[in-house]
């Protein structure tokens, strides 16, 4: 049964245009919190909305010891965050649990560089496949990026509201 890559050391890796990517450590949960809140807000959901949904965005010591949690930085400021983890349905399957990238700094290729590096380290892992439960605002930025669609996930917050499931073989 392939293994949840947090074991794996990730090199801090110079990116062209000055970019790094590198691990979370706990120094940057904070800093990753706020920018994935600040990210998610871009899509006009309300305060009471994103207060409710603090928790799963939230990047914390406990998320860093269970996921493998990447982040794209310049000049020391994150950019953006990925966070891999085990798919708790298929133990074959890992799943992209967070992915977010600074509204100031979209369509730089940050996201790409993200879901391009948790792709090949989900399949050095051994996993079989990818998931991620996307905001339906995301959507075509999953399926440029290889992922095809596997189901719906009903929300948690929002009544009535379905989230599109994607999936990649690997």
């Amino acid at each position: 049964m392939p293994s949840l890559p947090i074991s794996l050391k990730l090199p801090e890796t110079a990116l062209d245009g000055g970019l790094i990517l590198r691990a979370a450590g706990p120094e940057d949960c904070e800093a990753l919190t706020a920018l994935a809140l600040v990210a998610k807000a871009v899509w006009g959901y309300s305060k009471e909305f994103l207060e409710h949904t603090h928790d799963d965005m939230a990047v914390t010591p406990e998320r860093l010891s269970q996921e493998l949690v990447l982040l794209v930085e310049e000049a020391g400021k994150p950019l953006g965050v990925a966070a891999l983890g085990l798919d708790e349905e298929d133990p074959e399957a890992a799943e992209l649990t967070l992915a977010f990238v600074d509204p100031a700094a979209q369509g730089r290729g940050v996201g790409a560089i993200l879901v391009e590096r948790s792709v090949a380290l989900a399949r050095e892992a051994g996993f079989r496949r990818l998931g991620v439960v996307s905001d339906p605002n995301a959507e075509g930025f999953y399926r440029r990026m290889g992922f095809q669609p596997a189901g719906e996930y009903r929300s948690e917050y929002i009544p009535g509201r379905v989230l599109p499931e994607l999936a990649m073989a690997l």
